[in-house]
């Protein structure tokens, strides 16, 4: 009986050992599980973030996409008219002259002459690329309105008399400003 007791204690030792050894296995398995479940956590995260990134940098590309093709098209629009410009500069000057109102001969012709190069941008020295004012945006429509209003006031006697009659005026106004001003007690 004594052996029976003493081969029992010895299996429930044994199985007691077996026990711990067990659950220190399952305690390590369960670590190793929650390790496992937090490192696919963060890659999940970083995985989403990724998407995110690539979604976003998707979107940056495609509104890249349609800027470059926007200015593609402005470039080709201005090619377009810089052909067409030198197309009417090529004709005009194989036409010879340009026809101008003030007559054919004289200090009217001289004059009409000399500022026939000017007003096609033919002479050196008088366009916006020029004087270096190119950059400035602003320049060139200030540019093109006061070609075309030089070009009017070329044809039409009425636009010379209203553009200097305001300067006139703005002169006339200024003057008297400055009369009044320190004369007038």
């Amino acid at each position: 009986a004594e052996r029976q007791v003493a081969d029992l204690e010895e299996r429930l030792a044994k199985c007691q050992e077996s026990a711990r050894s067990a659950d220190e296995d399952f305690r390590a398995g369960f670590a190793e599980v929650e390790r496992l479940r937090s490192a696919m956590e963060t890659k999940t995260r970083d995985t989403e973030a990724a998407r995110a990134d690539a979604v976003e940098a998707r979107r940056q590309s495609q509104e890249l996409l349609v800027k470059v093709q926007s200015l593609e098209s402005h470039l080709q629009k201005a090619r377009c008219e810089e052909k067409d410009t030198k197309q009417a500069t090529a004709k005009l000057t194989e036409k010879g002259s340009i026809a101008f109102p003030f007559g054919g001969g004289g200090v009217a012709g001289a004059i009409a002459a000399a500022l026939q190069d000017v007003e096609l941008g033919e002479r050196s020295g008088i366009t916006l690329q020029d004087l270096g004012l190119a950059d400035f945006v602003v320049m060139r429509p200030l540019d093109r309105f006061l070609q075309l209003l030089s070009a009017l006031m070329a044809v039409r006697a009425d636009a010379r008399l209203l553009v200097f009659g305001l300067w006139v005026l703005c002169h006339l106004i200024y003057v008297i400003y400055l009369i009044w001003e320190h004369l007038v007690p």
